[in-house]
């Protein structure tokens, strides 16, 4: 049945009931209106029976005739109906019957509460009983002790009361000459309530029922039609969502089923096409769960099945192959929950297989890759590291190298287990490297630096490290990443090379300086000799003589230019040699 046909039936049911509560109170009234009427009717025989009674106690009562009041033409039977008094007022004899008789017509006429006492028997003709009162008077003959019923009398709703008279002695005054004995029925009283005033009284009640039944209807139908509305929505959202979930299984080969305590299928979402190559109709009710499992090791798989079946425990991420229609072995994680009955039986299981032959393959290959870079890590010289950007360094991956360069291993140093590697550099460095890093960090930069770290054998080591800052991406540091390689061999190379430099250094200026003394000391024994060369020239000299003289000076003045020389070399090796323009005479140069 859909659901609009389902929300017309139950709006259908919904006014039928209402109708009928709406009838079934309406009737409640109705009774309670009858039984007030039967109260009100009851308690005016019970007063009329009271008067009645208590009159013919009193023999009857006797009263000034009048117009209203005439002499009752049926008690002329009794010799005392009428007297006069001793002083000559004349009464007659109002009997109970007579007295109630009036006093009913009183109550009609100023009330509308109509009375009747009557008989089968009745003394006066208009005392006579209708059909209804004859035929009650009739049942109290039979014993009913009452008579009831709803008529119309002039055309106005009444109810109808009526109740037996019995004869009491007192009544035989009037009544023994037909033939009664005390206990004998002889009438009965009738009493007509009319029901328009109680109908009138009702009214509202009536009015409030049917205008209260009539806003539930309308909140119940407005209730129907707006839970068929969120019926509706939420039938479509729940297709949507399976028509998700169904896509989501689809694309993630995730297959949904149930197994009975055998292992035999009894559901299979219809991806087993997809991931297995079964359709759902080949696998419920045909194969069991270990009839999926290659051949090859099905039995042990089957042991640990049912071993985890007998405990009713469920499964979590539980790795298995499965073999598929057309030979390929596939992996699966199943997940899966048990399903008791009321007394903690097992009937089953449900769950899901999910395809992770990708995932496997994919961790195969990370293993083997993760294997060649520890085997490439292992072999590095120095120690690679992953460390968080805090002032203890805190490592979260270090290499075997660290053993070699450190003393300690990676278990010592990874969370600072055994110690932190801030704790192996020498303090003094410790401000120098952490600026380094902040540096790098500002400009995003790799980072280069040298110290000196304690290993655990206490000695001090070189290290050059050279790392670089990951960022996230909104811009925060994760983790820095570097290699950290000993360089004290190195270290030991440049201050013996700097030892030797300075020594070659201080060699060139001791030689300097022995230039520049010896070019001192040779100039000044030169420039005599050079003066008495030129002395001699002013003597009387032969032509050989002149000769020898000027080629002395010539040879003396060489000398003089070659020291010079050397002493300008030692200045441009101290950095302190002047240049001075001056003439110079081109051909001579040459010549020389």
């Amino acid at each position: 049945m859909t659901n609009a046909r389902s929300t017309l039936v139950a709006a259908l049911v919904w006014v039928a009931l209402l109708g009928l509560s709406l009838c079934w109170n309406l009737g409640q009234i109705e009774r309670s209106m009858e039984v007030v009427a039967e109260s009100e009717a009851n308690a005016a025989f019970l007063k009329d029976l009271a008067y009645r009674l208590w009159a013919s106690m009193q023999g009857g009562l006797y009263v000034p005739p009048s117009n209203a009041t005439p002499p009752n033409p049926y008690l002329t039977h009794i010799p005392d109906r009428d007297v006069v008094t001793t002083d000559g007022k004349r009464l007659t004899l109002v009997n109970p019957a007579y007295m109630t008789r009036q006093v009913h017509e009183l109550g009609r006429e100023r009330f509308g509460l109509r009375g009747h006492i009557t008989s089968l028997r009745p003394r006066r003709p208009a005392n006579a009983a209708d059909p209804w009162e004859a035929e009650a008077l009739r049942s109290f003959e039979n014993g009913s002790p009452k008579a009831t019923a709803l008529l119309d009398i002039d055309g106005q709703p009444f109810f109808r009361f009526m109740r037996p008279l019995a004869a009491e002695p007192p009544c035989l005054k009037c009544h023994a000459d037909q033939g009664y004995s005390p206990g004998d029925i002889v009438g009965g009283i009738s009493v007509s309530v009319p029901l328009e005033p109680l109908r009138a009284v009702s009214a509202p009640q009536r009015t409030f029922l049917v205008l209260a039944h009539a806003g539930i209807a309308i909140l119940g139908l407005l209730g129907l039609w707006l839970s068929h509305r969120f019926i509706r929505a939420s039938k479509a959202s729940l297709l949507d969502s399976r028509a998700r979930l169904d896509q989501m299984a689809e694309q993630n080969r995730t297959v949904v089923w149930e197994v009975d305590a055998s292992s035999l299928y009894t559901f299979v979402s219809h991806v087993s096409e997809t991931v297995y190559g079964y359709r759902p109709e080949e696998v419920v009710g045909r194969m069991h769960f270990y009839d999926l499992h290659p051949e090859a090791g099905r039995d042990a798989f089957m042991t640990e099945v049912f071993e985890q079946f007998k405990r009713k425990e469920a499964f979590t991420y539980f790795e298995n192959p499965v073999a598929t229609r057309d030979g390929r072995v596939i992996w699966v994680s199943t997940n899966a929950v048990p399903v008791l009955d009321e007394g903690g039986e097992l009937r089953g299981y449900r769950g899901s297989d999910t395809d992770i032959t990708d995932r496997r393959t994919a961790e195969e290959a990370l293993q083997k890759s993760e294997s060649s870079k520890s085997l490439l890590l292992a072999n590095l010289p120095g120690m690679a590291y992953r460390c968080r950007y805090d002032r203890d360094w805190t490592m979260e991956f270090v290499s075997e190298g660290c053993r070699s360069l450190t003393g300690y291993g990676p278990e010592d140093l990874v969370g600072n287990r055994s110690l932190s590697f801030n704790d192996l550099i020498v303090p003094e460095y410790h401000d120098g490297l952490w600026k380094a890093w902040a540096e790098g960090a500002a400009r995003r930069a790799p980072v280069q630096v040298e110290y000196e770290i304690r290993t655990a054998d206490g000695d001090i080591r070189w290290v050059w490290e050279q790392g670089v800052v990951l960022f996230s991406p909104e811009g925060e540091i994760l983790a820095l990443e570097g290699l950290i390689l000993d360089i004290t061999d190195r270290k030991k190379t440049e201050a013996a090379l700097q030892k030797a430099t300075e020594a070659a250094r201080a060699a060139n200026d001791a030689k300097s300086e022995f230039l520049a003394n010896m070019s001192h000391e040779i100039r000044t024994p030169l420039n005599g000799v050079m003066g008495m060369l030129q002395l001699m020239q002013t003597t009387g000299l032969d032509a050989e003589q002149e000769n020898y003289t000027a080629t002395a000076l010539t040879s003396c003045s060489r000398l003089v230019r070659l020291l010079t020389d050397i002493l300008d070399l030692s200045r441009i090796e101290a950095r302190k040699l002047a240049i001075n323009p001056a003439p110079m005479d081109l051909a001579e140069v040459l010549c020389q």
